[in-house]
């Protein structure tokens, strides 16, 4: 469909007062393909008339040429592009532009900051260590997958080969939950950080950094949006469950050569979405104005990138011993390892006589071991005590190891510098027979067409 904006070029294009209205295709990867017999809904429908990029643009290509063809009766102008060879894609959203990009926003226009590929070089680094483990790249069906179905890797985070089998498999298509950007991207485990509803970050986390990325936002206005495209994916092939959230903390740092990386200043933003709601593959979209800077914190030079990720389930431990001072310090003992860590909240329950008291809800872990957990109580024993209890349970909210989130791509969208000659044109969502996206392969030659109908608009 033709875009509002779109109109307007035209508009003018028409009238001599613009000298083109489609020089460049653009694909995308940020919207959920449609089935031939989806409809969008009104809403939908005005939202993309609304548009002025896409949802998250994979590449950009110049129009090699031009035509009329007549489709089912409809008559209709076709441009045609060549796209890049070397790269994979899965194409979701296509849209085209009156030139390459935006002349008045000079380099602080919209471009793709990361692909998250092995070469990019991303360290994993933890809150509670200072070791750098090297982050491996796997490239082989074998040691990703079992049987091409089942993550059986142990990684807390991995390189992965977009291509590999397991993202073959129909029943993950059919839950989107499949990278779409490049051929490699970078998976993490989810319960590698526990963010809890205030994006509070516990110790012992992981996380990903990378140091070897620079940009400079400092003449982009507040309204410019940082987009950041993940994906969902399951561990196991036959689960069919979905966390109740998925958490994002993205920290962009000033991390000057003399500078201590933990004292650096840092620009803050934290993102979720419910993929039950949103679906599994995701485009976050954060305006630099929302993110929380510290003092002394400049765009201009943006020289650290650290991205911390959780998918957020319900997580229950049985609770086999109690305990209590006189200055209200509490300490229960579980079954198995809890995952609990400094700073988390849990709740405790079905706790019986004589120590119902004990039980409650946002308990602050102060210390924890593989087992137990210390915590402030509200009630302090008269004589300190601890007691094994035939019933109880804890509760909290953490990190899922049955969910794994694939960073797909990173990119900064200008969507405040106004040109009159200048915005998207032409977009629409991509049909397919299961509404999956559409391949193009690695190291091929493809072309990438894009045709409008001729009418009078009489609505």
């Amino acid at each position: 469909m033709i875009t509002n904006s779109g109109k307007q070029i035209i508009g003018k294009f028409l009238l001599g007062q613009a000298p083109e209205f489609a020089t460049h295709i653009a694909a995308g990867c940020g919207a959920n393909s449609l089935t031939p017999t989806e409809e969008l809904t009104t809403q939908e429908i005005i939202d993309s008339q609304n548009k002025k990029t896409l949802e998250f643009e994979s590449f950009r290509v110049p129009i090699l040429a031009k035509g009329f063809v007549k489709e089912n009766g409809i008559e209709k102008i076709v441009f045609k592009a060549e796209m890049p060879t070397d790269q994979r894609y899965k194409i979701t959203e296509v849209g085209f532009f009156p030139a390459a990009n935006n002349s008045l926003a000079g380099s602080f226009d919209s471009k793709n900051l990361s692909t998250f590929i092995p070469t990019e070089v991303w360290v994993l680094k933890s809150t509670s260590a200072s070791a750098v483990p090297t982050i491996p790249f796997i490239n082989s069906d074998d040691v990703l997958s079992s049987n091409d179905k089942d993550i059986t890797i142990n990684d807390i985070a991995a390189f992965i080969d977009c291509n590999a089998a397991i993202f073959d498999d129909v029943v993950r298509k059919n839950r989107n939950e499949t990278p779409r950007f490049y051929n490699r991207s970078l998976m993490v485990t989810g319960d590698s950080s526990f963010i809890d509803s205030t994006y509070t970050i516990s110790t012992q986390n992981s996380y990903v950094e990378n140091a070897n990325l620079a940009f400079n936002f400092g003449q982009n206005l507040p309204d410019d949006e940082i987009r950041l495209a993940v994906a969902l994916i399951n561990v196991n092939r036959d689960d069919n469950s979905t966390p109740s959230a998925v958490r994002v903390v993205l920290e962009f740092v000033n991390n000057q050569p003399s500078t201590n990386e933990a004292n650096a200043p840092k620009a803050r933003g934290v993102m979720t979405f419910d993929p039950s709601v949103s679906g599994r593959y995701y485009v976050f979209k954060k305006a630099i104005s929302a993110f929380q800077e510290d003092d002394g914190f400049s765009w201009a030079n943006v020289n650290l990138t650290r991205i911390y990720v959780s998918a957020v389930i319900t997580r229950t431990n049985t609770v086999t011993n109690i305990g209590l001072n006189s200055a209200s310090v509490g300490t229960v003992v579980v079954s198995g390892e809890h995952g609990l860590s400094t700073g988390m909240r849990f709740n405790i329950s079905n706790i019986d006589s004589p120590f119902q008291y004990f039980q409650g809800s946002n308990f602050v872990v102060t210390s924890a071991t593989s087992d137990t957990i210390t915590f402030n109580h509200n009630v302090s024993a008269s004589v300190p005590f601890t007691a094994s209890v035939p019933s109880g349970t804890i509760t909290y909210l953490g990190g899922s190891p049955n969910h794994n989130i694939i960073l797909d791509g990173m990119r900064f969208e200008n969507i405040s510098t106004e040109n009159p000659l200048y915005s998207l044109v032409g977009y629409d969502i991509l049909k397919e027979e299961n509404g999956w996206p559409v391949v193009k392969a690695e190291n091929s030659t493809n072309f990438i067409e894009y045709r409008f109908g001729i009418g009078v608009d009489i609505g």
